[in-house]
């Protein structure tokens, strides 16, 4: 890189000092067009003024400073993709917000909740649900989003179609976010770590639900009697203790006649099939359900918990009993 500068006098005050660079790169170059020309005067060319015409000397300043600005532009157009799982990306930037898929960074958080996000225009659509705001609206029914990614899901619900296929296996859905995680399966990714115990998972919501595993909340309180739940689900499962399976979701046992709704009876072939989908990650132990899973890594990994005859409690509590 070569540089030469000049300074431009008028009577004995300095005006602007001007930098010329010559760049020897595979960068475009644009220059401004607002860019100012100055041509030298007769004699030894040492001074110059711009060959527009200004009123003001602060009127050259300001336009040499404006002139002198140049654009950058890069030739290429090419993809990058993300050193982890091979995300494409269109440009730095856009990988930049992508990397916080695994380091969990959320550094956007809603003023009026404890909303975090990795993008501000994410933050922006968040805020519309505070405020009531819609943007798009299904022609089928009363449903309104604020994305249009959130209609096309939508419109795939009135026409049954499953857009999104996995090219290693037969799995279909409508959601990016359920194909991502779906992907997982087949890969092992598990992005998300407890930062209490070794507890590693595929999605963020696993997590927030294993970290109530340490603090011992449950958030989730059935009306009816005192149970409580650590997530939605599991509360769900308990209210069709007090109400029943509707009749028309009521399946049957193919082997012996059970009747349950269809998670319940799906859960319960296994006991035909022998078939426990359901490993540990730090042994060889394997369930046919995941609670009970989860009961084995509280009681033999974590240590969190023990067993007093049937019961499974927390070791805190346990002491507590026998005070």
């Amino acid at each position: 890189m070569a540089s030469s500068e000049e300074s431009l006098f008028i009577g004995e005050m300095v005006l602007v000092k001007v930098k010329e660079e010559i760049v020897t790169s595979d960068v475009e170059l644009e220059v401004d067009p607002l860019a100012t020309t100055y041509e030298p005067l007769s004699g030894d060319g040492e001074e110059q003024i711009p060959s527009t015409a200004y009123s003001h000397p602060s009127e050259m300043l300001h336009a040499s400073s404006v002139g002198s600005r140049i654009k950058r532009k890069t030739k290429s157009n090419e993809p990058v993709f993300c050193p982890v799982c091979g995300f494409k990306a269109c440009g730095p930037s856009r990988l930049k917000t992508h990397m916080s898929v695994h380091s969990d960074e959320k550094p956007f958080q809603c003023d009026l909740c404890d909303y975090t996000c990795r993008r501000a225009e994410r933050l922006r659509e968040h805020k519309m649900t505070h405020s009531g705001e819609t943007r798009f609206s299904c022609s089928l029914c009363d449903f309104k989003c604020i994305q249009s990614s959130q209609l096309k899901t939508h419109m795939s619900s009135h026409t049954g179609e499953k857009p999104l296929a996995c090219n290693l296996c037969d799995y279909r859905t409508r959601f990016p976010s359920s194909m991502m995680m779906h992907k997982r399966k087949h890969s092992g990714e598990k992005p998300h770590a407890c930062n209490i115990c070794d507890y590693r998972c595929m999605g963020s919501y696993e997590l927030k639900y294993h970290l109530l595993v340490h603090t011992g909340e449950r958030p989730f309180a059935c009306n009816i009697c005192d149970y409580r739940g650590r997530i939605r689900k599991h509360l769900q499962s308990h209210m069709r203790t007090h109400t029943g399976p509707l009749p028309d979701r009521i399946f049957t046992c193919e082997v012996c006649g059970y009747a349950a709704d269809k998670a319940q009876k799906n859960r319960h072939m296994l006991t035909h099939t022998g078939e426990r989908p359901y490993g540990c990650d730090l042994c060889d132990y394997r369930a046919t359900q995941s609670h009970a899973l989860k009961t084995h890594v509280r009681l033999v990994h974590l240590k969190t918990h023990k067993k007093i005859g049937s019961r499974v409690v927390k070791i805190a509590e346990s002491d507590e009993s026998t005070e």
